[in-house]
């Protein structure tokens, strides 16, 4: 199964290179307009507006470093207003999925200093999905495992233009499929990711 799942993982990235990849779909994009909350940079705001989001709301930030992980426990969408980067500063994962049967979307978001056994920005292991667009991965690690950047092993994971640069892990340095998970990826950019069996 595992390995199934990376090679149509492999195939869809191919697929995207070749630049036939299709666009964004339109409901995934959220204008400025709809933000629910906009935040300013700080070592608690996300944390705090996720722990009170509820289902459908669109959090914004604006431009700077959001230190620290972020839980979330509903249907959100985090959009960043300008260069806006998630930093776990090497103590944990970078986004912790909780809740069931979710949809999150990261629209423009810079995900780097993630460090887990497995899914240094994201282990995804609940049955929800996670859409990523427009967002980079850097520079996140995976101890023991797999997946420097993300490892599914249920759910969804859609990735649209999305780049990977400098994470490592032992097997998938950028991405791994495992178990029961579902990929859908356009547009991607995998660059000087560090592992034994590549970086899918």
């Amino acid at each position: 199964m595992r390995f199934a799942l990376v090679l149509l993982c492999l195939s869809s990235l191919l697929l995207a290179c070749s630049g036939r990849a299709e666009a964004p779909p339109p409901e995934a994009s959220v204008a400025p307009s709809d933000c629910t909350l906009t935040l300013d940079p700080g070592p608690d705001a996300l944390a705090k507006a996720l722990a009170e989001a509820v289902d459908g709301a669109v959090i914004c930030l604006r431009a700077g470093t959001y230190p620290g992980l972020a839980t979330v426990r509903s249907s959100v969408t985090l959009r960043g207003l300008g260069d806006v980067v998630l930093d776990a500063g090497g103590e944990s994962p970078v986004l912790d999925l909780q809740a069931e049967k979710a949809s999150v979307t990261l629209i423009g978001l810079t995900l780097t200093g993630g460090h887990n056994e497995s899914g240094g920005a994201l282990r995804l292991q609940a049955r929800s999905m996670v859409t990523f667009q427009g967002c980079t991965f850097r520079g996140n690690t995976a101890t023991s495992y797999g997946g420097g950047a993300i490892h599914a092993q249920r759910g969804k994971v859609v990735l649209q233009g999305c780049r990977f640069e400098g994470n490592s892990g032992a097997m998938g340095a950028a991405l791994l499929a495992d178990g029961v998970s579902f990929w859908e990826i356009s547009d991607a950019t995998v660059t000087g990711n560090a592992g034994q069996r590549g970086a899918l």
